[in-house]
């Protein structure tokens, strides 16, 4: 189905030659709360960079700072409208916050908009480059080959699944993190710390549980930078209470993959879990920090 993106047949949208071409009455995330905007773009579609169950993401031929994911699913649309619902709450309920201000290495992806053609669904994200391994040329981007999810709980990793990107461990980390001066603003205990900081902040402020979300290692399109990426949210759900069955999402959140520090590396372990305590301990939940953590393996 998503096939006829490139043979000029109708699909949902206007999807003619590569080219996705509509007008948008969207809620943006980087506006008001409830503010409608209206935007107008052309999509050229370009190649594929990351593939799920739901739907294909693309770049874009004509916009070097988004790509778009479209749907491959007619059923997806309603999840994928969750999604974004999800995502504008949690970012709205943490930009504002001094502590996520304060953060250098870790941010959450941010979803420009979203809407609905007939049957497919599309989806408009900050683009996240890969950084070309001991290039250290600002311009110079990685554009087409796997994202690299960062896992901090591993020593050793570098398995590529397909349509998930490339699983990189601390080892990899640190050889991007030092392959130039670029950068080394980042450390691993400093990302680390961060990221203890970020999902307290999705646990206890935004209340999001943050279930099955990613983490990329990338640069943003006018940032030289490298920072730790959080996206994901379409399986997150809002926490309402910290009953049994939340703190088992939330501890799920961070052992489902081991993107978070391992208890066997004690160092990065406690530099993650003091902050993420710390967070808790300010909206008055530390006793459910403390269980998420003692459960987390």
């Amino acid at each position: 189905m998503i096939s006829k993106v490139f043979t000029g047949e109708s699909f949902g949208a206007k999807l003619y030659s590569g080219t996705v071409n509509m007008a948008f009455i969207v809620n943006m995330a980087s506006g008001s709360s409830g503010t409608l905007l209206q935007s107008s773009l052309d999509f050229k579609l370009g190649n594929i960079v990351g593939r799920g169950g739901y739907g294909i993401v693309y770049t874009l031929l004509n916009r070097s700072d988004i790509v778009v994911k479209v749907s491959s699913q007619t059923n997806s649309c309603r999840q994928w409208s969750n999604e974004y619902e999800k995502i504008v709450a949690a970012f709205t309920s943490m930009k504002a916050h001094p502590l996520y201000q304060s953060l250098t290495t870790v941010k959450m992806i941010d979803v420009k908009m979203f809407t609905q053609e007939d049957r497919t669904c599309f989806m408009v994200m900050e683009r996240v480059f890969r950084p070309v391994y001991g290039d250290c040329n600002p311009k110079t981007f990685n554009k087409d080959s796997p994202t690299l999810q960062a896992q901090f709980g591993v020593e050793d990793s570098d398995l590529i699944h397909k349509g998930r990107g490339q699983f990189i461990g601390l080892r990899q980390i640190k050889g991007y993190l030092e392959s130039c001066p670029m950068y080394q603003n980042a450390t691993v205990e400093t990302i680390c710390h961060e990221l203890g900081i970020f999902i307290g902040l999705l646990h206890f402020i935004s209340k999001n549980d943050g279930y099955d979300i990613e983490v990329f290692l990338g640069r943003e399109y006018v940032e030289p930078r490298l920072k730790v990426f959080i996206a994901d949210f379409d399986l997150s759900e809002p926490i309402t209470q910290y009953d049994k069955a939340t703190i088992s999402r939330m501890t799920f959140c961070l052992d489902a993959v081991p993107y978070f520090p391992s208890k066997d590396n004690p160092d990065l372990f406690d530099r993650f879990a003091n902050a993420y305590r710390s967070v808790a301990k300010s909206a008055g939940f530390l006793q459910v920090a403390d269980i998420v953590l003692e459960n987390y393996d």
